[in-house]
């Protein structure tokens, strides 16, 4: 009985159709350690290079981070220093908070992971001594191993909790370190350091670039490409090949009406001769000559189905839509479009909560409440803060905006709550320069208390009632009337 027989499950199987596919055994740390360095080499290559790449790694910067995901604290003098400090975090000075977050983004597309160290120090113009380090992937060696209990450049506790990450000092492919010997590692505490990375296996603590699952179908989608086009390119450069008829085959009538043209090649340097073709000309061959066409055999119509094809799977697998990748819209319609952008934005969401705030911005917010209490005379135990994510467009915008009214209409939503999600961050201020535009006794349509049903004795609308009402409301009014 043969091996496949004998088994239960054909995906066990070492057989033909398997052989030894995917048997590489251990954990997710282990089997990437060895080749995380080739992967982080290809992807930085790829997003300089391939245009899907770029396409996608922006594309998903824009949703994941956008303008920026901000903060709301409770406590007014607590958000004036957060302001202060996120409009300078950075340790070399490099951009406000928002910048080192679409950095952030970008590390993790092309990593899988980077790495932020929080640091004490003083800085001039703010009462919280916090500055931000951001470092790549290639700063924590996959394959520094050392006595107890250090793995893939991090020394973790009995339970496997980290406990410190040795960084080197400098990127150890820096121009001025290759070949030196003179690079050295430092030991950071765990809980100094931001490490953001998405996790696929129980304990894991090492990313793996998004692009890993499509490297070999990119490179080979441009060699396809490129293939094509020097295919056709050499199609229109040769018009006819002149080749000698077979002896004793019978001549043709006429004779050259023009000597060739004596031409090196370039590649050879030997010489050879070249007819010049005149447009509406006619061309008269030797007695022993002939002429076919050039032509070159392709893949034909089914190009453009490969292609389709071989980019819906790549796009699937960035966690973009086909349309966002390829910026071709010509089959899409509303409904697809809609359905689309939906389940795309769910995996957004995923992302912005799991790998931006939970492991990012939690953490940072949390030693920037403790500093401040350290280092400023506030009490800050009971300060609370928000995220308030970057706002997003629908196909349909009046929908958009008839659905959160009805939301929070039904208790579904808070007004707070949706003015955050359109990048409104101080709520009171909003409602006050509402006030200020339209008066004092301003009332929403959204306000059940301004806007109940008319009393049906007095048979006209309170004062405060919205102009909007349904067709029941009118009835009663109008019974109240008579």
């Amino acid at each position: 009985m043969s091996t496949a027989q004998s088994l239960g499950f054909d995906g066990a199987s070492n057989e033909y159709r398997l052989q030894r596919k995917g048997l590489l055994k251990g954990d997710a740390d282990k089997i990437a350690a060895r080749e995380l360095q080739y992967l982080w080499a290809r992807s930085h290559h790829l997003c300089r290079n391939n245009a899907a790449a770029i396409t996608a790694k922006n594309r998903l910067q824009a949703h994941w981070i956008g303008a920026g995901i901000k903060v709301n604290w409770s406590s007014n003098a607590l958000q004036k220093l957060w302001d202060s400090f996120a409009s300078d975090p950075s340790i070399d000075g490099w951009g406000d908070l928002y910048n080192l977050q679409n950095l952030w983004a970008g590390g993790y597309f092309e990593s899988g992971e980077i790495f932020t160290r929080m640091i004490v120090q003083r800085t001039p113009g703010q009462s919280v001594p916090l500055k931000l380090q951001t470092l790549e992937a290639e700063y924590l060696d996959p394959l520094f191993y050392a006595p107890e209990n250090t793995n893939y450049g991090i020394k973790f506790d009995q339970f496997g909790r980290p406990l410190e990450y040795n960084f080197w000092k400098r990127n150890p492919y820096s121009i001025s370190h290759i070949g030196t010997g003179t690079i050295e590692r430092v030991a950071v505490p765990a809980s100094d350091v931001l490490h953001i990375f998405k996790r696929d296996r129980p304990g894991q603590w090492r990313g793996i670039p998004k692009l890993t699952s499509v490297m070999l179908p990119l490179y080979e989608m441009d060699e396809l490409t490129d293939a094509t086009l020097v295919r056709q390119k050499a199609a229109q450069a040769i018009g006819w090949i002149i080749k000698k008829r077979e002896q004793g085959a019978l001549p043709l009538i006429g004779a050259l009406q023009t000597e060739p043209v004596q031409s090196t090649d370039p590649e050879t340097g030997k010489s050879k001769k070249l007819q010049k073709i005149l447009p509406g000309g006619i061309h008269y061959l030797q007695n022993d000559e002939d002429f076919v066409f050039a032509s070159t055999d392709d893949i034909g119509p089914n190009l453009v189905v490969l292609l389709e094809h071989q980019w819906h799977l790549i796009a699937s697998a960035l966690d973009v839509t086909y349309e966002q990748l390829t910026g071709d819209l010509s089959n899409v319609n509303f409904s697809s479009i809609r359905a689309g952008l939906i389940e795309f934005r769910r995996r957004v969401a995923v992302i912005q909560q799991l790998i931006f705030i939970n492991l990012a911005m939690k953490p940072l917010t949390t030693r920037f409440k403790e500093l401040a209490s350290i280092y400023t005379n506030l009490d800050v135990k009971t300060a609370t803060c928000k995220f308030i994510l970057p706002k997003t467009e629908w196909v349909d915008p009046l929908k958009d905006i008839q659905a959160d009214v009805l939301e929070i209409q039904a208790g579904l939503a808070t007004l707070h709550e949706k003015l955050g999600q359109r990048g409104i961050e101080d709520f009171e201020d909003h409602i006050k320069t509402l006030t200020e535009e339209q008066g004092l006794n301003i009332v929403l349509t959204t306000n059940p208390s301004k806007n109940a049903k008319p009393d049906a004795k007095a048979g006209n609308n309170t004062s405060g009632r919205s102009m909007t009402t349904d067709r029941s409301n009118q009835n009663e009014g109008n019974n109240g009337n008579q």
